[in-house]
């Protein structure tokens, strides 16, 4: 009798435990915005953001459930080899980008069917309650290459939609790889991924030294430069105000030793025939930004003139951007 028992006993088991993986699991997902808000590629550095992709499952209680949530290209597309996705320009062009499964930045966030490269998609297991429900979440790693300085301004999008993100899920029973779950119980989300990417200028600029003069009966010359750094394709022109003296003509600027002055001019040629000056359509100088720097020279005289006394003579120039 007791052995009818335990056989019986057996057979239940058995019977639950084959039912298991046949009763239906589902899950829905949620990805936040990979939102990269506003960056300056002229930098040449990479750009490092997050989002958080969220899991929320149901089915047998008490069992694993496995996600393989698998990321497209979108609709910036991918270069061959879905090494680098791309965000489309308001202005033309493009940004490349890519999403990653770690915090190195070492392995692409893919798709089970191999579209993106043969990268793949995370298994990412959701263990369910005594309720048959059950979440987590996984960040994904998003970054901007570094390199980009030729990059156009304006506003960047990428948009994931559709087939772009599949979940597809199973039981954990077994071990399944994401390969072998496929498309089994997919669903989808939608997301976006952007950024901004303002016009914008530096500059910078070294000392104008006329070492030391013996007299001004003959003129002296020297130069210095000026380092722009501006977005791509952006155009800009720069300035140079009259100086500590506010002289109106840029030919006849003035450094200073106390009471005592010494005139001098700045140009925008080597031959010193062309005035740099701050008035708009006369004698400033314009250029148009690489997204690098570009190195520009200012070419000074200290014209022949009476020999003022001896002293150290000084004067500071704003030179302002504009762009």
């Amino acid at each position: 009798m007791i052995r009818k028992l335990l056989i019986a006993l057996s057979a239940v088991v058995a019977l639950v435990t084959s039912q298991a993986p046949a009763s239906a699991q589902t899950c829905t997902a949620t990805i936040s915005a990979v939102n990269f808000g506003t960056v300056d590629l002229t930098l040449g550095s990479v750009i490092d953001v997050t989002a958080t992709l969220q899991l929320f499952c149901s089915g047998l209680p008490g069992q694993t459930v496995r996600s393989c949530p698998s990321i497209g290209t979108g609709t910036g597309g991918a270069a061959a080899g879905g090494g680098t996705r791309y965000m489309t320009g308001s202005l033309g062009g493009q940004m490349g980008y890519n999403l990653f499964r770690d915090s190195n930045h070492s392995t692409v966030w893919g798709t089970v069917d191999g579209s993106m490269g043969g990268f793949g998609p995370p298994a990412i297991d959701v263990g369910l309650n005594l309720g048959g429900a059950g979440g987590t979440t996984r960040t994904i790693h998003a970054r901007i290459f570094a390199g980009q300085q030729s990059t156009p301004t304006g506003t960047f999008n990428s948009t994931f939609l559709g087939a772009d993100v599949s979940i597809a899920t199973g039981y954990a029973i077994g071990n399944p790889t994401c390969a072998a779950i496929g498309q089994s119980n997919a669903t989808t989300t939608t997301f976006t991924a952007s950024a901004v990417y303002p016009a914008s200028c530096t500059i910078s600029a070294s000392g104008l030294n006329f070492g030391a003069i013996a007299s001004t009966s003959a003129s002296t010359d020297a130069s210095a430069s000026l380092t722009t750094r501006c977005s791509s394709a952006t155009p800009y022109t720069l300035l140079l105000n009259g100086g500590l003296t506010g002289a109106a003509n840029p030919l006849a600027r003035q450094m200073q030793s106390g009471a005592n002055l010494l005139t001098y001019a700045l140009y925008k040629d080597s031959n010193r025939t062309q005035a740099w000056g701050e008035t708009i359509g006369s004698n400033v100088l314009g250029g148009t930004g690489t997204g690098s720097n570009q190195s520009i020279a200012v070419y000074g005289r200290v014209p022949q003139q009476p020999t003022p006394p001896v002293g150290s003579y000084a004067d500071t120039v704003i030179v302002t951007i504009d762009y």
